[in-house]
């Protein structure tokens, strides 16, 4: 069997106006693959976030967003290279065009996602250091509460 090729990391900015608030997300150009529609990834072990994405789910009328469990092997493919750790510490967004957000930097791509959202949206990604905190503060909490 022949040896795989090297991956080559790749820096994925979160977006505008995130700077030195988040770290740059090491993603590999094959491991966050195209894929046909944005995917949300998430603790299923952990009752807020069910609920969480429940809400998100619905408020997608047009069927943008595809869940996935972070504990599903198809994690593991779209977040490869990814240490467990960081993996389950927090949710992630995989957008369309396989750019990777996670925690706070990825609640301004999924509310652009969502009906109505991007004004939201704007206001979120105006703001990212405040939207960083208020995630960290809430997964701070987060548990396997139903």
């Amino acid at each position: 069997m022949a040896a795989r090729p090297e991956r080559q990391p790749v820096e994925v900015d979160p977006g505008p106006g995130y700077g030195e608030v988040y770290h740059r997300l090491q993603v590999s150009r094959d491991y966050a693959p195209r894929v046909e529609q944005a995917v949300i990834l998430f603790d299923s072990g952990c009752g807020f976030c069910r609920r969480s994405v429940a809400r998100i789910l619905r408020w997608d009328r047009n069927g943008r967003l595809r869940p996935v469990a972070l504990q599903d092997p198809e994690a593991d493919s779209l977040l490869g290279g990814m240490d467990e750790e960081r993996k389950m510490a927090s949710w992630h967004l995989v957008a369309a065009d396989g750019r990777v957000y996670s925690a706070g930097a990825a609640f301004p791509p999924l509310l652009r996602l969502l009906p109505g959202g991007r004004p939201l949206g704007a206001v979120v990604a105006a703001f990212p250091g405040l939207a960083e905190r208020a995630y960290r503060r809430v997964a701070r909490t987060r548990g396997p509460r139903r």
